[in-house]
């Protein structure tokens, strides 16, 4: 009996590791519906002429469908703003190209990159950084283990009890791994109360209350990511981190861009 649920458990895990690799692995244009294929194909053909505005427009009509969650089109629309020399504006497509193939090494490669380029330090956007295989998965993949952990138990339960007291370390295991599993999902659900912007201008100014007359006390790099505390009039309140000497402050609108940070797939 205890040979066969191992037997079941271990067949059980096997398939859904495959299934997440497969999925992670899946070329993402495959997964756009049909009536975007030649859409994309007509992208594409723009971004390998190196008609970068071109094939931005085209990217951007696919990304607009909040049912396409494409890496590699967000990743294409990145390096067309980047090769349009609007940078700020790439670190923001990247970043969610990130998010939605976490495990992507070109992706990672290239927004190490581009941070190095613009002298950026520090964590971008995954904050808080409680757990950093928060940010290896994505929510979707946690909950999926979650699931097949608990089909599992649910498996070992049926053991009578003598049976069961020779599974215990295993069965505890799961009971562990099912902690775990919930706690990085709360996690990555607590990260998303929280709005982020890029600064996409060249630069941008931070200053004390909402008044371009007033002194700014601090310029920011284009590619910096910051907490958004509050948005009005045009005008969105920031949390300051070091080496700036504040808790907050002001910066035009029009300088940032808010990253939406969602982990769905």
């Amino acid at each position: 009996m205890i040979k066969k649920v191992v037997t079941a458990i271990v067949l059980i895990l096997f398939i859904a590791l495959s299934t997440t690799v497969i999925a992670a692995k899946s070329p993402t244009p495959a997964a756009t519906p049909n009536y975007f294929d030649s859409l994309f194909e007509r992208a594409n053909e723009k971004y390998r002429k190196g008609k970068w505005d071109e094939a931005f427009e085209l990217y951007s009509r696919i990304s607009s469908r909040n049912s396409i969650k494409s890496p590699e089109v967000y990743f294409n629309m990145g390096q067309c703003c980047y090769q349009m020399g609007k940078k700020g504006k790439a670190m923001y497509y990247y970043l969610i190209a990130n998010k939605l193939a976490p495990r992507d090494e070109e992706i990672k490669g290239t927004l190490s990159s581009l941070k190095e380029e613009l002298t950026l330090s520090g964590a971008m956007i995954n904050r808080p950084d409680l757990i950093p295989v928060v940010d290896t998965f994505t929510r979707n993949e946690l909950v999926t283990v979650l699931f097949i952990v608990i089909a599992v138990l649910s498996i070992i339960a049926q053991i009578n009890k003598k049976e069961l007291h020779d599974l215990f370390w295993l069965y505890s295991t799961f009971w562990f791994v099912i902690f775990l599993l919930s706690s990085f999902i709360t996690i990555s659900f607590m990260k998303e109360s929280y709005i982020y912007a890029i600064v996409a201008a060249p630069s941008a100014e931070i200053r004390i209350v909402k008044d371009l007359e007033e002194q700014p006390f601090y310029t920011l790099k284009e590619g910096s990511d910051l907490r958004v505390l509050k948005k009005e009039d045009g005008w969105v309140q920031v949390m300051l981190k070091q080496p700036i000497n504040r808790e907050s402050g002001w910066i035009p609108a029009k300088d940032l861009i808010l990253y939406p940070n969602s982990r769905n797939r």
